[in-house]
C-alpha cells in the first residue's frame, strides 16, 4: 500500500493534468510556466514538494504570487497572481512596465497608455514606487495631463511638468492637500518651480 501511494506511476505528475489559472490577459507566459513545471513531471504527487514547484513558477518575474495544490490522482492546480503595470520607466531601447511594488516585469515598444512615466532609485524601489503612486493618484485629471514624469530618490518626490516646470512634492504624506494646492497654483500663477512639500506654506519661483 505504501509503495502504491508514494511510488506508483498511477500518481505520477502528468503535464496534461496541470491546470494554470490567472495568466490570461497578463504578461505571464503560460508556456514558461509549463516549462517550469515540466521538471517535476513523473514524480508522484504524493511525494511532490509543492513549495519547490511554487519557487520554480515564481522564477518568472511577471508572477507576483502563486498557489500550488494537488489535483488527484496525477495533476496540479496552479493559481497565478500576475503583476500589473502601475507605471513605466524609459530604457535604452524601449519601456519597462513597473508594478506597484517597483518591480519591472515586462517591456513595451511604446509608452503604455494611462500610466505615468517614472524614475525610481536603485535602492528601495518598493517605497519609491509607493511614493510616486501616492502623488499620481492624488492629482486630478487636469494636472495629470500636464505631467511629463515623476521621480523619487527614495525620500523626496519631484514632478516634471510640461514647459520645463518642476513640482517639489516632498516626502510621502498629505497627498490630497498637496494636490489641491498644486492645482490652485497652476491655475493662478505662472512659475518654473512649485513647492508644495508643505502644503500650508507653498512656494513658487
Amino acid at each position: 500500500m505504501v509503495w502504491g501511494v508514494f511510488f506508483s506511476p498511477l500518481f505520477a505528475l502528468s503535464a496534461s493534468s496541470v491546470r494554470v489559472s490567472g495568466v490570461e490577459g497578463t504578461s505571464v507566459d503560460a508556456a514558461r510556466i509549463a516549462s517550469a513545471v515540466a521538471a517535476f513531471e513523473g514524480t508522484p504527487i504524493t511525494r511532490l514538494d509543492t513549495g519547490s514547484v511554487r519557487e520554480a513558477v515564481m522564477a518568472d518575474v511577471a508572477v507576483k504570487d502563486a498557489v500550488v495544490s494537488r489535483r488527484w490522482p496525477s495533476g496540479l492546480m496552479i493559481e497565478i497572481t500576475a503583476r500589473r503595470g502601475a507605471m513605466y520607466e524609459a530604457g535604452g531601447s524601449g519601456y519597462a512596465l513597473v508594478d506597484s511594488e517597483g518591480v519591472a516585469f515586462a517591456t513595451a515598444d511604446a509608452p503604455p497608455a494611462g500610466l505615468p512615466l517614472v524614475s525610481l532609485p536603485e535602492g528601495d524601489r518598493q517605497q519609491a514606487a509607493a511614493d510616486v503612486l501616492e502623488a499620481w493618484d492624488a492629482l486630478d485629471g487636469g494636472v495629470r495631463q500636464e505631467v511629463e514624469s515623476l521621480a523619487s530618490d527614495g525620500a523626496q518626490v519631484t514632478i516634471a511638468l510640461r514647459g520645463s516646470r518642476t513640482v517639489k512634492w516632498g516626502t510621502r504624506g498629505q497627498a490630497v492637500p498637496k494636490a489641491q494646492v498644486l492645482a490652485a497654483l497652476l491655475a493662478q500663477r505662472s512659475a518654473s518651480t512649485y513647492d508644495v512639500s508643505v502644503p500650508a506654506r507653498p512656494v513658487t519661483s
